[in-house]
C-alpha cells in the first residue's frame, strides 16, 4: 500500500512539472492582450487534458488556474462559481470563500444584471475559446461597488462530465486611462490647430481692415484738413454776423469730424500693436494747461470752472508731449460734458524716482454726475458709454487712453461715485533730458518750405 502510495506522489510531481511547464513557457508576461490569454488557456486546458482520468487532475488545474496572472474564475452551467484564484480576490475585493458558490451574476453591475444569462447561454451553446462581448465595453463590480472596465476570454473546460466556462478578466483600467489621455491631447491639438488658424485668419482680417482704416482716414483727412484751414481763413475776413456764424459751424463739424477719424485711426493702430510713442522734450506745465484751455470753451458755455495745479518741482521731461495732451483732452472733455455745475480740477505731481525716470501722477477730478461702481470696470473697453449716449462721442478715448498709459509705462484708473463727482487719474514715466534746456536749439527764425501738391494748402499757407 505505502508503494502505491509513494508511486502515485511520484506520478503527481511529474505531472505538476509538465503543468508548470506549460505556465512558464505558455501565459504571457503582457496580461492586457486578451488574445494571448485566450491562446494560452487553450494550451494550459490541453496539457491538463492529457494527464487523462488522473485522480490528482482536479487539483493539478487548481495549480494552473492559480498561477495565471490574470483573474481566473470556473462557472458551471447553472452560472455559479466554483474556482477563483488570488488575482480574482484582488480585483473583485471578494474573499475566494465568498464568491465560490455564488451567482457570477455577483459581479456583473446591476444595470447589466438582466441580459447577463443570455451571454451565459449562448456561450453554453457555441463552447468555445473567444473574448466576451466582443467590440463592447465591459464593466465589473467590485465588493465596494466601485464598477472597473475589463476584458473577459471565456474558455470551455470539461472536467468529468461536465462543462465548464474559464473566464480569465483582465483590469483595463490603465488602458483605457491611456486611451482617454491620447483622446484628450488629440482633441487639444486639434482645438490648437483650429485656434493657430483662426488667429491667422483674424490676423489677415485686422491686418487688412488696419490698412483699410489707415487709408481711409488718410483720405478723409487731407479734405477735411483744407476745409479747418480755408475755415480759419475766412473767420479771420470781416463777415456779416450770420456768415460768420456759419464758418463757426463748419469750422465746429470739421474739428468733430477730424477728431473722431483721428480716434478711429488710433483705434486701429492699438488693435494692430502699431501705436507708438515719439519723443521729444516738454513741459508739463504748457502740456496740461494748453489741453484745459481747449476744454475752457465748452466749461464756459456750460458755466463750470476749470482749473489746473503743476507741481512746480517737476523738471523738462523727455516723452510724447503730444500722446500725453490727447490723454489729458480726452480726460478733460469728458470731466467737462459730464458736470453740468461746478468745477473740473486738473492736478499734476511727482509719484516718485525709478530708476532715474520721473514718474507723475495726473488726476481730473469733477463735480458731475458720477459713475455707479457696476459701471467702473468697463469704462476703458472700446465702444463702451457707461454714462450716456446724449453726449455723443465714439466710446474709444478711454480705450485709446488706457492704451498709450500703458505704453507710458503708467496706470489708469478711475474713482466715483453717484451724484458725487468722478476722479480720473493716471501714472506715467518719463526720461530726464539729456540736453540742459539752456543748450537746445530752437527753429525760431529759421524760413521753411512746405511742399504740397494739393492747391488748396497753398492757398491757405499762402
Amino acid at each position: 500500500m505505502d508503494r502505491i502510495i509513494h508511486d502515485l506522489r511520484n506520478e503527481l510531481a511529474v505531472a505538476e512539472a509538465s503543468i508548470q511547464a506549460v505556465i512558464d513557457g505558455k501565459l504571457p508576461p503582457n496580461t492586457e492582450n486578451l488574445q494571448a490569454v485566450l491562446t494560452s488557456l487553450e494550451d494550459v486546458d490541453a496539457a491538463v487534458l492529457q494527464l487523462g482520468t488522473h485522480p490528482e487532475r482536479q487539483s493539478l488545474f487548481n495549480v494552473v488556474v492559480e498561477a495565471a496572472p490574470n483573474a481566473m474564475i470556473l462557472v458551471n452551467q447553472a452560472g455559479c462559481m466554483t474556482l477563483a484564484n488570488a488575482q480574482a480576490e484582488r480585483l473583485f475585493g471578494y474573499t475566494r470563500d465568498e464568491l465560490l458558490g455564488q451567482s457570477i451574476e455577483v459581479l456583473v453591475p446591476e444595470r447589466f444584471r438582466a441580459g447577463h444569462p443570455k451571454l451565459r447561454t449562448s456561450f453554453s451553446e457555441e463552447p468555445a475559446a473567444r473574448p466576451m462581448g466582443a467590440g463592447r465595453d465591459l464593466h465589473g463590480r467590485r465588493k465596494d461597488g466601485r464598477e472597473i472596465p475589463i476584458e473577459i476570454g471565456l474558455n470551455p473546460v470539461t472536467i468529468g462530465r461536465e462543462v465548464f466556462t474559464l473566464a480569465a478578466v483582465t483590469d483595463i483600467t490603465e488602458r483605457k486611462h491611456a486611451e482617454e489621455l491620447r483622446l484628450l491631447q488629440a482633441r487639444t491639438e486639434q482645438h490648437a490647430a483650429e485656434v493657430e488658424e483662426l488667429n491667422r485668419e483674424l490676423s489677415s482680417a485686422s491686418h487688412f481692415k488696419t490698412e483699410f482704416v489707415a487709408t481711409m482716414s488718410h483720405e478723409l483727412r487731407t479734405p477735411l484738413t483744407a476745409i479747418v484751414g480755408a475755415a480759419e481763413l475766412l473767420d479771420r475776413l470781416t463777415l456779416p454776423e450770420r456768415a460768420r456764424s456759419h464758418v463757426e459751424t463748419i469750422n465746429e463739424a470739421a474739428e468733430a469730424l477730424l477728431s473722431l477719424i483721428n480716434s478711429i485711426l488710433d483705434f486701429s493702430k492699438v488693435e494692430a500693436g502699431k501705436l507708438e510713442l515719439q519723443t521729444s522734450t516738454f513741459l508739463t506745465d504748457v502740456v496740461l494747461e494748453g489741453a484745459a484751455e481747449v476744454s475752457a470753451q465748452l466749461a464756459r458755455e456750460r458755466g463750470v470752472a476749470v482749473h489746473t495745479y503743476v507741481d512746480p518741482s517737476i523738471p523738462p521731461l523727455e516723452g510724447d508731449g503730444d500722446r500725453l495732451r490727447q490723454i489729458l483732452l480726452n480726460l478733460l472733455g469728458n470731466a467737462v460734458k459730464f458736470t453740468p455745475k461746478g468745477h473740473v480740477v486738473a492736478r499734476v505731481f511727482p509719484f516718485g524716482n525709478d530708476d532715474g525716470d520721473v514718474v507723475l501722477r495726473f488726476e481730473v477730478q469733477d463735480t458731475g454726475v458720477g459713475i455707479p461702481a457696476e459701471l467702473q470696470s468697463r469704462l476703458f473697453e472700446p465702444f463702451f458709454q457707461g454714462r450716456t449716449t446724449t453726449e455723443g462721442g465714439t466710446g474709444l478715448g478711454l480705450a485709446i487712453a488706457k492704451r498709450l498709459v500703458l505704453l507710458m509705462g503708467g496706470a489708469i484708473g478711475i474713482e466715483s461715485q453717484p451724484d458725487a463727482g468722478s476722479t480720473f487719474w493716471f501714472t506715467a514715466r518719463f526720461k530726464r533730458p539729456s540736453v540742459p534746456a539752456s543748450q537746445r536749439r530752437t527753429l525760431n527764425g529759421i524760413a521753411g518750405l512746405i511742399v504740397s501738391g494739393d492747391s488748396i494748402f497753398a492757398q491757405i499757407v499762402g
